[in-house]
């Protein structure tokens, strides 16, 4: 129960607060929209509305930051390439993917101009750009970024980079939203053979494994994706402990597919290939599998 003390202390707290903005703002009003102060702290207003998650918010906060930052730095300082980056994810974080794509066509011409094709934010910015084209309905096209990016990632990062494993896992994740969740299943069992050989047991090769289970029961096999989220589950109470948040969500999707096992159709012979896929030496018999069951199983 809150005493009237209590509550004196929250007002009190929320007025301070409030007259310390009211300050801030009079200075920058003083200083100008262009000075370094007032660029500095509407910039960190903006991303902590981000980081909140209040999208839309931010995205207002971002593009009234622009116009400040393009006459300060011009539009080719790194300012301003990460503002415009900052607005467009916003924007379609906030729900306009389809304005956010091709926000991020231009801004992924002026980053390749300014930097060159293989530069570190070069990359980022065509992630992202694949990554808002996917949630914007196009599927197809952003595993087609993503497949088109991996070599170049890899050049860049190197093959065991935690950069190249998330445009995989991308790339993955895209290929089954398309409608083919064999090729993703295809995806994810080589991408976490080499996350588990360089990171062992821990959160983000979970996450992959989570990713992998929902794709085998959507490539029809029910009984196999509950057998590996209830070894997933095990393995996660393990390693994470029994009160970690990702348990709730594997718990979930057990029971799901629990439910939906006695339907499946074929799921014995899935289960076995990738069982056996899961344990090769290298990913020769992957692709041969992929060759002859992924492109005549498409869903």
């Amino acid at each position: 129960m809150t005493g009237a003390g209590d509550q004196e202390e929250t007002a009190d707290q929320a007025n301070a607060g409030a007259a310390s903005d009211a300050q801030l703002e009079g200075v920058m009003r003083l200083l100008g929209d262009d000075s370094f102060i007032s660029l500095t702290v509407r910039k960190s207003q903006a991303r902590e509305l981000a980081e909140a998650e209040d999208w839309a918010g931010a995205a207002t906060l971002y593009a009234r930051l622009l116009p400040a930052v393009l006459r300060v730095h011009g539009p080719d300082h790194p300012d301003a390439l990460d503002t415009r980056n900052n607005l467009i994810r916003c924007q379609g974080e906030a729900g306009d993917w389809a304005a956010s794509a091709v926000a991020f066509v231009g801004l992924l011409d002026d980053v390749r101009r300014v930097y060159g094709p293989k530069h570190p934010l070069t990359l980022a910015t065509w992630s992202n750009l694949a990554h808002a084209r996917g949630k914007a309905g196009q599927a197809a096209v952003a595993a087609a970024d993503f497949e088109e990016l991996i070599p170049l990632v890899r050049r860049v990062y190197g093959r065991s980079h935690v950069e190249t494993f998330t445009v995989r896992g991308r790339r993955a994740m895209w290929r089954g939203k398309a409608g083919n969740a064999v090729a993703a299943v295809a995806a994810f069992v080589d991408l976490l053979n080499d996350m588990e050989r360089v990171f062992g047991p821990n959160r983000a090769v979970f996450s992959i494994r989570h990713e992998l289970a929902h794709w085998q029961g959507a490539a029809g096999d029910a009984t196999g994706a509950a057998a590996a989220y209830a070894d997933l589950l095990h393995d996660q109470q393990r390693v994470l402990g029994p009160d970690h948040p990702d348990i709730s969500e594997t718990i979930n999707a057990l029971t799901r597919w629990r439910g939906e096992a006695d339907d499946a159709a074929g799921a014995a012979a899935v289960r076995a290939e990738i069982a056996r896929i899961r344990h090769s030496a290298g990913p020769g018999p992957l692709r041969r599998w992929w060759r002859t069951v992924g492109k005549g199983s498409r869903r």
